[in-house]
């Protein structure tokens, strides 16, 4: 009898532990190998599990620009006798146009020119900027400038190199105009001025005249005078006339002949002043040969608005959308011509539209 109960408890044994193999081979991912050794029991199928980020694209319109819009001066008394097309792109040592068939080069540099150079003069980032530039240009062909803040005499080697290359006086010396700084390339956009017309007279002369408009820049006639320079018995000025009958006692004429412009104290500060005096009036030395190495050219002149040569897109985003833009992530764009290019988030604005 206890013979059978203990034959009866072990039987009982291994119908639980069958059981509990049954149960096991039932769940999904079990490890149990199957009999034929594949590692996978029959009937079942494995997957491989991978982290990934999650990601949400967005199709926006965009307008299609240029970066960095620059305006143009020019700072030298004379006539523009060469201007750019619009659209065209001038680089470093490129020609942004010509003043009496001189040149205004184009220097890459993030300080504005605003003195004249030449040895002597006291340090700072305009005298970097043009010691970089010459050395980028190959006129330092013996390495022996310094880019620093400090104008030395092997920087006036070089600048004396870069204006035998340009066709100008070899002076060693860059005057205030000569040289524009900007902080790349330079796309035209608008140019604001004709060929033959005139900037504005020498600094000299800044005293008692007033700056033209805006319109009268655009005009093109070559004259910067409203007026022949026939209009007072007194004090006739004929700012940019040629100030043949100008006045009777004090007519100047700044930027004319002044060929008989005055009976006593006539001047023809920037003209060619020949005949411009009759007992005290000099005129004789008005130069107009395009600025003065000293640094006192002529009132600034808008003649070209620029852009930078890259390209950006223009986006309006929603508020519901503002989380899907971040500074430096590239993103795909698709060209008006059919093509796609990759650009790279460069800026966030701060706010977004409804």
């Amino acid at each position: 009898m206890s013979r059978r109960r203990r034959t009866a408890a072990l039987a009982a044994i291994l119908l639980i532990a069958a059981a509990a193999v049954a149960i096991v081979l039932a769940q999904p991912g079990s490890r149990t190998a199957s009999a034929a050794g594949s590692g996978v029991p029959a009937g079942f199928t494995t997957a491989t599990v991978e982290r990934r980020t999650l990601t949400e694209r967005s199709t926006v319109d965009g307008t299609l620009g240029y970066a960095g819009a620059a305006e143009i001066y020019d700072r030298l008394a004379g006539t523009f006798t060469w201007l750019p097309a619009v659209g065209a792109v001038i680089h470093r040592g490129g020609t942004l146009f010509k003043v009496n068939n001189l040149p205004v080069a184009l220097m890459y540099g993030d300080v504005p020119a605003y003195r004249a150079l030449e040895e002597g003069v006291s340090d700072g980032p305009d005298v970097r900027e043009l010691n970089a530039n010459l050395v980028l240009l190959g006129f330092d062909p013996s390495g022996a400038i310094d880019v620093d803040e400090h104008f030395s005499g092997a920087t006036a080697a070089a600048v004396r190199r870069w204006q035998h290359a340009e066709g100008l006086s070899e002076t060693g010396q860059v005057e205030l105009g000569r040289v524009v700084f900007a902080p790349g390339a330079r796309r035209v956009t608008t140019v604001h001025v004709s060929i033959g017309q005139d900037p504005p007279g020498s600094g000299a002369d800044r005293s008692g005249s007033s700056s033209p408009s805006k319109s009268e820049a655009e005009g093109g006639s070559g004259s910067r005078s409203p007026s022949s320079g026939e209009g007072s018995a007194n004090k006739g000025s004929g700012t940019s006339g040629s100030g043949k009958e100008g006045s009777d006692k004090k007519g100047s004429g700044p930027s004319g002949s002044g060929k008989e412009g005055s009976d006593k104290k006539g001047s023809g500060t920037s003209g060619s002043g020949k005949e411009g005096s009759g007992k005290e009036g000099s005129g004789k030395e008005g130069s107009g040969s395009g600025g003065s190495p000293s640094g006192g050219g002529a009132a600034p002149e808008l003649v070209l608005s620029t852009t930078a040569d890259d390209q950006i897109v223009t986006l309006q985003l929603k508020a519901t959308q503002q989380e899907l833009a971040h500074v430096g992530e590239r993103v795909p764009v698709a060209l008006p011509d059919g093509r796609t290019v990759h650009g790279r988030v460069s800026e966030v604005g701060s706010v977004a539209s409804e």
